[in-house]
């Protein structure tokens, strides 16, 4: 070009990645430089400073109460893209009860409670600057490069929330109270363990507990398996809760491309030969660290994992006739009876979703001969009423039940 002007060329996969799916995840605004402005009167030291020397290296730590009303502006516009440390995001922090109590404690208090009663918000980014010098009398100026909020994020939220709803409205909630933020200095978060930044946000003091999904959201594994899924069959796994509403909300996806989490390890998991625990444990367990690493080992089995998911996916839209109890109890019992001989690596990826419909046509048709099959067997006898009933139920959820299904489905085809 002779214009004068640079050009950048975006191929349909970087406008789809790097812009669809920013805009889908609220992502889409970058944070790079947040500016705070600080109400210096009556503050005779308004910022401690300390480095600090770990195994990761040694750190700046800035401590300081900034305005409520100012951290309430930047997240109400950047929303996501300053959680993406966080376990949780923007959508998932108001599902709880514990912001009625933050936001009251700016809404209905007129003096400055809330800095010493609130926790506060640890931030880690890789500048920071404190200004005194800004030209307005006891105004100074905090600037932030690419700021990440990794502990506080209810706290944030509220206040997001807050200033969202009043800020076209003549009320001021927010006044003069303050929040108190450290801020982690690190030249190059990329360069940090993940873990030591895990490490920072469950240490740090928590306001409300974290359930064990969110605290495995930000593993290397998932968001590796959430980037091929998403370029390879173009569904959207939710490693957040929420992660994806920007998008549905604005009708840029359709809500059915959204991958459950809960229900992909479920899948999964009863695809590896584990059907009745797929059903029956809770899933504080199954996303407990340990049984979740040896759940999803191995992100490049992704095509297993999503086949898994499509076969549940359909089973859920069944009806329940011609069936017996198996789509009622049993529908990870199906998942591990299709996936003893089938191998979804074969198929091509713009096949899966009628693979996935053509496997379960072919297996239903034996499932109540299957039924049938374990209904007096010796090692199902606890399952067996006295009138002749059997619960299945119960047996969908037993250990009597990956055995059963082996020997029965030993010899299909693939």
């Amino acid at each position: 070009m002779t214009d004068g002007f640079e050009y950048e060329i975006y191929s349909f996969e970087k406008t789809y990645k790097e812009l669809i799916y920013s805009i889908c995840s609220g992502l889409y605004y970058r944070s790079e430089d947040i500016y705070i402005t600080l109400n210096l009167t009556n503050k005779l030291n308004p910022l401690l400073m300390q480095s600090i020397s770990t195994d990761q290296g040694t750190f700046d730590v800035r401590i300081t109460f900034v305005p409520a009303k100012e951290i309430g502006r930047i997240m109400e516009q950047y929303k996501n893209s300053l959680l993406v440390y966080n376990p949780r995001n923007y959508l998932s922090l108001s599902n709880n009860a514990v912001n009625k109590k933050i936001a009251e404690s700016i809404t209905k208090q007129k003096n400055n409670d809330f800095a010493i009663l609130n926790n506060g918000i640890t931030i880690l980014a890789n500048d920071f600057n404190f200004s005194q010098g800004t030209g307005k009398e006891n105004r100074g100026q905090i600037v932030m490069s690419n700021p990440q909020i990794i502990n506080g994020g209810q706290t944030a939220y509220t206040l997001g929330s807050i200033y969202e709803t009043y800020k076209n409205k003549p009320e001021d909630p927010f006044g003069d109270k303050e929040v108190l933020i450290k801020v982690i200095v690190a030249e190059a978060k990329e360069g940090l363990d993940p873990k030591f930044i895990n490490n920072i946000s469950n240490a740090t003091n928590q306001q409300t507990r974290v359930d064990e999904a969110d605290r495995r959201a930000n593993g290397e594994i998932q968001i590796r398996i959430q980037e091929l899924i998403f370029d390879k069959f173009g569904y959207y796994y939710e490693r957040k809760k929420g992660e994806f509403h920007p998008g549905i909300s604005s009708e840029y996806i359709d809500k059915e491309l959204i991958i459950n989490r809960d229900t992909f390890l479920r899948a999964y998991y009863a695809s590896k030969g584990f059907p009745a625990d797929a059903r029956r444990s809770g899933s504080d367990i199954l996303f407990s660290e340990d049984k979740f690493r040896s759940i999803l080992n191995n992100p490049e089995d992704y095509r297993k994992m999503f086949f898994a998911l499509l076969l549940h996916k359909n089973l859920s839209g069944l009806k329940k006739d011609n069936w017996g109890y198996g789509i009622k109890y049993g529908k990870f019992a199906i998942i591990y009876a299709i996936s003893l001989n089938c191998d979804p690596k074969i198929f091509s990826e713009s096949d899966y979703e009628e693979k996935a419909k053509e496997k379960i046509n072919k297996i239903q048709k034996k499932w109540k001969k299957f039924e049938d099959s374990i209904k007096n067997k010796p090692a199902n006898a606890d399952y067996s009423g006295e009138e002749g009933d059997f619960d299945f139920d119960g047996y969908y959820k037993g250990k009597t039940l990956t055995v059963d299904l082996k020997e029965f489905f030993k010899d299909e085809n693939d």
